[in-house]
């Protein structure tokens, strides 16, 4: 039985504080090199379950003992590096490719595409009493050579056709078209305070130069900043001020997001021939409408365009690519099997570039199969299935 006479260590104590430092160290060791060396002792019936763990490509290839395990090996170390450019270029290598260059687009804005009519279709069913409109404001003419012709009826070639054409939304409300979004004013009355100086003089008598001179010359006490004063009268009146607000109606209890899409294609000047070919300027018939597009898209929230969500617009804030979405030139050597002389190669197989393209799935991430018998604490990552901190079976498959 225990001496109940002792002390119990106090928390400060510094074996305690040793004992701890040691079990922090235990806790972050590296047992990367130690599973790779448990590897050469476990059973030959236990390789297989651990290649469909580490996902090992080219098992069935492997024809000795030594390789499996070998490949095993390579499979625990290179997933280390999954998630990493290193991870991605080890993936292309062992594919028969490289890398040449890796880019990660800059954080900027990006217009989805449009919506399918029948998307679109299934989207106005919601809402009967939705009507969308055309508009377009009306251009300027311009004629630089009226001077010399007086017949010369031409048109610029930039003719700012894009912000002029449009669409409009409105609600049928009692056979009344009433636009979604329209600008009010109006004039709130508040009172204000203003202050009215006022400067007051004295008057005084003006003195000699000399002592009782018939004519006044120059004054010889001058007091006249003792005389002036100003007074200060505050006023309050009423006024009239301004209030801009934007009202949005809904045709629905659901709320409705809108937003303009610019698309422009690049048009042709036709040459009109006027006056032996002086003058060049476009066609009577302009096809601005028909390269202009400008939407005004109401969206559904159970259609999520590419690249967006229902409810994120470019006037509310950016649309963000995340790092993960890459550009990657990869370096693919294929044999070119020659036909008359190298004149007309026959199709080359694109075995490596497709193995390659597997291989980066595979790598961009650190989703894996991976047997666990504890609690998992890694960190969620794109691409991935975040299962923090949930309690996991022994013997259990997660993805993580």
């Amino acid at each position: 039985m225990a001496d109940q006479r002792l002390i119990p260590p106090g928390i400060r104590d510094q074996n305690i504080e040793a004992l701890n430092e040691l079990i922090d160290r235990l806790g972050n060791l590296d047992l990367t090199s130690l599973l790779i060396y448990i590897i050469d002792h476990v059973h030959e019936s236990a390789l297989p379950h651990l290649a469909w763990q580490f996902h090992i490509e080219g098992w069935e290839l492997a024809k000795t003992v030594e390789d499996k395990r070998n490949l095993i090996k390579r499979a625990i170390e290179l997933h280390k590096y999954k998630g990493t450019l290193y991870g991605i270029k080890i993936a292309c290598a062992l594919a028969g490719s490289k890398v040449l260059r890796v880019r990660t687009p800059e954080v900027k804005t990006h217009l989805s595409l449009s919506l399918t009519d029948e998307e679109r279709q299934k989207f106005y069913e919601l809402f009967p009493e939705l009507r969308i409109t055309k508009f377009a404001w009306s251009g300027k003419r311009f004629a630089p050579y009226t001077k010399q012709f007086l017949n010369a009826k031409l048109y610029t070639y930039d003719n700012l056709a894009i912000e002029r054409y449009g669409h409009r939304a409105y609600l049928v409300k009692n056979k009344t078209f009433t636009p979604l979004v329209s600008y009010v004013r109006k004039y709130v009355q508040k009172e204000k305070a203003a202050e009215t100086e006022v400067e007051i003089r004295i008057p005084h008598k003006a003195e000699g130069t000399f002592i009782k001179a018939f004519v006044s010359k120059y004054l010889a006490n001058q007091n006249a900043k003792e005389r002036l004063y100003t007074i200060s009268i505050p006023t309050v009146y009423t006024d009239h001020e301004p209030i801009t607000y934007t009202e949005t109606i809904t045709p629905s209890t659901e709320p409705i997001s809108s937003k303009y899409e610019i698309l422009q294609e690049k048009g042709q000047a036709h040459p009109k021939i006027t006056f032996i070919s002086y003058l060049t300027g476009h066609t009577t018939d302009l096809d601005a409408e028909k390269r202009i597009w400008k939407r005004y898209k109401l969206y559904d929230p159970d259609v999520l365009p590419q690249r967006r969500y229902a409810f994120t617009f470019l006037d509310e804030k950016p649309i963000k690519i995340p790092a993960y979405y890459a550009e990657i030139l990869l370096d693919v050597k294929a044999r070119i099997l020659p036909r008359f002389f190298y004149k007309f190669p026959i199709d080359m197989p694109k075995r490596e570039l497709h193995d390659s393209i597997m291989l980066i799935n595979d790598f961009k991430s650190v989703r894996d199969k991976v047997l666990l018998d504890t609690k998992t604490k890694r960190l969620p990552t794109a691409d991935g299935t975040v299962t923090a901190g949930k309690n996991i079976l022994i013997g259990e498959v997660i993805n993580v």
